[in-house]
C-alpha cells in the first residue's frame, strides 16, 4: 500500500473514530442531563398539603381563592371584584389570598408545589399574604409588558403588595390584557446535539492526527532518519547541505 493510500486510510479511520467518540459524548451528556432533571428536588416533593390543595382546587374553578385567615384582607365583595377582573383579563391569571403559614412548607416549597401543579400550562399566580408580603409564581410562558415593567405590571416585588388587596389584585389581573406572550425557546433536539458532537469529534480526531505527524517529524529529524512524504518525495537531514 502506498504512503498516500495509507495516509488516506488513516484519516478516514480517524474521522470514523472521532465521529463515534463525539456521538458517545453527546449520549453521555444527554443521560447526565436526564439524571439532573429527574433528580430535581422539586420532583421529590410530597403531594400538596391540605391548605395548598384547597387553594389549587379553588383557583382551578374560578381563578380566585381567599382562605378563612385571609378574609380580613379581602371580603366577599372584594373577592367578586377580583374574580371579574380575572375573567375579563382573558389570561390564565390566578389569585390566592391567605395569611403566611408554614403548614405546607415554607414559601419556596409552596411555590414549587404550585409550579408542579401547573406544569405544562401557562399560568400567572399572585399570592397575597399581607402588607409587603406576597409572591408571583409564573409557569410556562411569561408575559411581556409594554413600557416600564414596574408601572404596567402593578405587582412584581414583595414591596408592591401594599394598599387594598382587592383593588391591587384586580388592577394586576387587568394589566395582563396589555401584555403579550414571550415564546419559549425551542428545546435542543437530540439530532442537532448529536451532529454537533460528531463534528467536534471529527475535529478533535484530525487535530490528533496532525499532532502525531508533527511528533513523528520531530523524532525523525532528531534521529537523523529519513522522512517519507506521500508521493515520490524523501527528505533526509543534511540533504540541502553542499
Amino acid at each position: 500500500m502506498s504512503a498516500l493510500r495509507r495516509g488516506v486510510t488513516h484519516l478516514i479511520l480517524a474521522v470514523v473514530i472521532g465521529g463515534t467518540a463525539g456521538w458517545g459524548a453527546v449520549a453521555g451528556l444527554s443521560a447526565w442531563r436526564h439524571h439532573q432533571i429527574t433528580s430535581d428536588p422539586a420532583q421529590s416533593l410530597p403531594p400538596p398539603g391540605t391548605r395548598v390543595q384547597k387553594a389549587i382546587d379553588a383557583i382551578r374553578e374560578d381563578g380566585v381563592y381567599v382562605s378563612p385567615d385571609g378574609r380580613d384582607m379581602v371580603d366577599r365583595a372584594g373577592e367578586r371584584k377580583i374574580e371579574k377582573a380575572v375573567a375579563d383579563s382573558h389570561r390564565p391569571v390566578h389569585v390566592i389570598v391567605w395569611a403566611p403559614s408554614t403548614q405546607d412548607g415554607d414559601w419556596l416549597q409552596v411555590d414549587e408545589q404550585l409550579e408542579r401543579e401547573f406544569d405544562g400550562e401557562d399560568a400567572l399566580i399572585y399570592v397575597w399574604e399581607g402588607p409587603e408580603a406576597g409572591d408571583v409564581v409564573e409557569v410556562g410562558r411569561t408575559l411581556d409588558y409594554p413600557g416600564s415593567l414596574d408601572t404596567q405590571r402593578n405587582l412584581t416585588y414583595s414591596s408592591d403588595f401594599v394598599g387594598d388587596p382587592a383593588t391591587k389584585l384586580s388592577e394586576a389581573a387587568l394589566a395582563t390584557k396589555r401584555a403579550t406572550w414571550d415564546e419559549l425557546p425551542e428545546p435542543d433536539s437530540r439530532g442537532s446535539l448529536a451532529a454537533g458532537g460528531v463534528v467536534i469529534g471529527i475535529l478533535l480526531a484530525v487535530g490528533a492526527i496532525a499532532v502525531i505527524w508533527v511528533v513523528m517529524f520531530g523524532v525523525r529529524v532528531c534521529s537523523g532518519g529519513r522522512l517519507r512524504i506521500p508521493g515520490q518525495w524523501t527528505w533526509t537531514e543534511g540533504a540541502d547541505r553542499g
